[in-house]
C-alpha cells in the first residue's frame, strides 16, 4: 500500500519514518488518523465488485472485488480476504522478512520500507550510503544518529558522540562520555549513558532507596534479598520478625533474607556467615569443622576452602589431589622425580 500511497501523499509519506517520533510529541492520534484515512480512500477508490469476470487490467479476489493488478502482490491485503497477497514471488524485488516485496533500490536505504527493517539488516557501509551503519548492520537514517534514543538497537548509534556545552535536548541528560540520554533515566539504577555517569551524585525521591554508592533503586528491592545497589547497601540492617522472608528464602541472623539455595552452598551470602552455620552436607559435599559445606572434591587439595583447614587435614598419600595451577596433574606423577607442578610441591615430602 505504501507504494499507492506514495502517488497521492507524497508530503505525508516523506515524513513516515518520524511517525513513531510524533508518539512522543503527542501527535500520534493524528498522524495515525490521516495515515487510516489515506489507505481507506486509496484502497475504496480501486475496488470494485463485480458478479463476472474482471477488466484484463485487474486481479479478482476470491470475494469477486477487482483491484488494479499493481496491487498483487505489494505486501497489502487489498482484497480484505489476503488472496491479493497468496502464492507471490518477488521476482526482481527484494523480499522482506514479513513477505512483501520492494525494490531492490529500497534495500539499505535507511529507509524502513519493509516495515520489519528486514530491508535495512545486513547492510556494508558501501550499500548504506545516505544514513548510518549500526554495529549490527541496520542502516538507519543520520537523523537518528546521537539522540538519545537507541534506535539500533545495540546501542551504537549513540556511542562515541560529542556534544559541546548543552548540545542535549531539554527533555535529555548530557553523560561525561557524551552520549544524551532521557532525563528519565538519570538515577534510575540502570547505566545508560554506558559510563554509569547517568548514576553518580544522585539524589533519591521518596519512593526510591538511596545506596551507599549514590545509586537510587526502588524502595521495594531494599531487603528483598538481592543486591540490587550492586555494594549489598540495600540488604544491610534488615530487620524481620518472625517469618517476614519469603517462602523461597532463608532468615539469617541479621535480618537479611537470601535466596534458600543459598543456604549451606559454602558462600556468606548474609554477610555474617549465618547461612553456612550447622549445615548438613550432602554426599557430594565434605563436611568442614566449621559445619560449612564444600563440594567433596576440594577436600586435600591444597586449599583452605573450609577456612578453618580442616579441609586439608589428615590428608594420606592417594587421598591428596594435587594440582598445577588451574589443572589437576594425575598421581602417578606424584614423586616421580619430574616437576610437574610449576611450584613443585608434587616432588615434596616424597619418601623413597
Amino acid at each position: 500500500m505504501l507504494k499507492k500511497i506514495n502517488k497521492s501523499l507524497n508530503q505525508f509519506v516523506l515524513y513516515r519514518w518520524n511517525f513513531m517520533k510524533d508518539i512522543r510529541n503527542r501527535q500520534w492520534l493524528l498522524s495515525l488518523l490521516l495515515f487510516a484515512a489515506a489507505m481507506n480512500s486509496a484502497t475504496a477508490a480501486a475496488l470494485t465488485h463485480t458478479s463476472g469476470p474482471c477488466d484484463p487490467e485487474k486481479f479478482r479476489c476470491d470475494n469477486a472485488a477487482c483491484l488494479p493488478i499493481s496491487y498483487v502482490c505489494d505486501g497489502d491485503n487489498d482484497c480484505g480476504d489476503a488472496s491479493d497477497e497468496r502464492n507471490c514471488t518477488c521476482g526482481d524485488d527484494f523480499t522482506c522478512g514479513n513477505g512483501h516485496c520492494v525494490p531492490r533500490l529500497s534495500v539499505c536505504d535507511s529507509e524502513n520500507d519493509c516495515g520489519d527493517y528486514s530491508d535495512e539488516l545486513n547492510c556494508t557501509a558501501a550499500a548504506c550510503t545516505t544514513g548510518f551503519l549500526c554495529s549490527n548492520g541496520k542502516c538507519l537514517p543520520l537523523s537518528v544518529r546521537c539522540d538519545g534514543d537507541n534506535d539500533c538497537g545495540d546501542m551504537s548509534d549513540e556511542r562515541n558522540c560529542t556534544h559541546a556545552g548543552t548540545d542535549c535536548r531539554i527533555t535529555q541528560f548530557l553523560c561525561d562520555n557524551g552520549n544524551c540520554v532521557a532525563s528519565g533515566n538519570k538515577c534510575d539504577g540502570d547505566d545508560d549513558c554506558g559510563d554509569n555517569s547517568d548514576e553518580r551524585n544522585c539524589t533519591c525521591d521518596s519512593s526510591q532507596f538511596q545506596c551507599n554508592n549514590k545509586r537510587c533503586i526502588r524502595a521495594s528491592y531494599k531487603c528483598d534479598g538481592d543486591n540490587d545497589c550492586g555494594d549489598m547497601s540495600d540488604e544491610r540492617n534488615c530487620t524481620h520478625a518472625g517469618t517476614d522472608c519469603w517462602i523461597t528464602q532463608f532468615l539469617c541472623d541479621n535480618g537479611n533474607c537470601i535466596a534458600s539455595g543459598n543456604k549451606c552452598d559454602g558462600d556468606n551470602d548474609c554477610g555474617d556467615n549465618s547461612d553456612e552455620r550447622n549445615c548438613t552436607c550432602n554426599a557430594l559435599q565434605f563436611q568442614c569443622n566449621n559445619k560449612r559445606c564444600i563440594p567433596a572434591s576440594y577436600e586435600c587439595d591444597g586449599d583452605n576452602d573450609c577456612g578453618d583447614m580442616s579441609d586439608e587435614r589428615n590428608c594420606t598419600h592417594g587421598k591428596r589431589n594435587y594440582h598445577s595451577g588451574y589443572r589437576c596433574i594425575p598421581l602417578t606423577q606424584r614423586c616421580d622425580g619430574d616437576r610437574d607442578c610449576p611450584n613443585g610441591n608434587d616432588e615434596t615430602n616424597c619418601t623413597q
